[in-house]
C-alpha cells in the first residue's frame, strides 16, 4: 500500500481505453488518480503510443491553472521537477464558454502567483489564454506548444460530484499524447 510505504510519486502506465472498453472494465488509472495520497505520473502505452520519453526530455511543461488555489497544488512538484532539467513552464488558463459571461474573468492572483513562484524558483515562465472547453483546449495547447509534459491538478472527486461534473484531468488523460503529471489538491 502506497500510503504505509509514504510514497512521494506513483508511476504507472495507462492505455487510454474509450468507449466501451473503459465501460465495462472502468479505469485502475482513473481510480488511481481519484484516490492516490501523492502525485500520479503517467505515460501512455500500449499499442500506438509514443516511446516513452527520457526524463532530460521534459523541455517544456503545461500548467493548466484554474480560478482558485486548489489548481496551485501542482507548482511544488513541478518546481522540483523543472528547474534540474531546464524546462520552460508554460501556464495555462482557460475560461469555459459560458452563454450568461459576456466577458473572460481571469484568475490573474492565481496566474500571478503561479508565475512569481516558478520565477522565483528560477524556472522560466509564459503565460497562455483560451477559452472554450477546458480540456480540448488543454489538448490543444499542448500539441501546438510542442509540450513534452502536462502537469496538473485534480478535484479528486468521487460519486455523484464527479458523475455530474466530469473530471477535466481524467479527460486530458484520456487524450493526451504526452505523459502528465497529476497531483490532487487540498479541498
Amino acid at each position: 500500500n502506497e500510503a504505509e510505504e509514504k510514497a512521494s510519486l506513483i508511476a504507472m502506465g495507462t492505455h487510454g481505453r474509450t468507449g466501451l472498453a473503459r465501460l465495462i472494465f472502468g479505469s485502475v488509472t482513473e481510480a488511481v488518480l481519484r484516490h492516490a495520497p501523492c502525485p500520479v505520473f503517467l505515460v501512455r502505452t500500449g499499442e500506438g503510443a509514443p516511446p516513452p520519453p527520457h526524463a532530460s526530455l521534459f523541455r517544456r511543461i503545461l500548467v493548466p491553472i484554474g480560478a482558485g488555489e486548489l489548481s496551485l497544488a501542482v507548482l511544488d512538484r513541478i518546481q522540483e521537477f523543472a528547474r534540474p532539467h531546464d524546462a520552460r513552464v508554460l501556464l495555462l488558463h482557460v475560461v469555459e464558454d459560458s452563454p450568461f459571461e459576456t466577458r473572460w474573468n481571469f484568475p490573474t492572483s492565481e496566474l500571478k502567483l503561479a508565475a512569481d513562484r516558478l520565477t522565483n524558483a528560477m524556472v522560466p515562465t509564459e503565460t497562455l489564454f483560451r477559452k472554450g472547453d477546458a480540456a480540448k483546449e488543454i489538448l490543444a495547447a499542448a500539441k501546438e506548444k510542442d509540450v513534452d509534459l502536462i502537469a496538473m491538478t485534480t478535484h479528486g472527486r468521487t460519486g455523484v460530484p464527479r458523475w455530474v461534473l466530469g473530471s477535466v484531468a481524467e479527460k486530458v488523460l484520456r487524450g493526451a499524447s504526452v505523459p502528465m503529471i497529476v497531483v490532487k489538491g487540498n479541498k
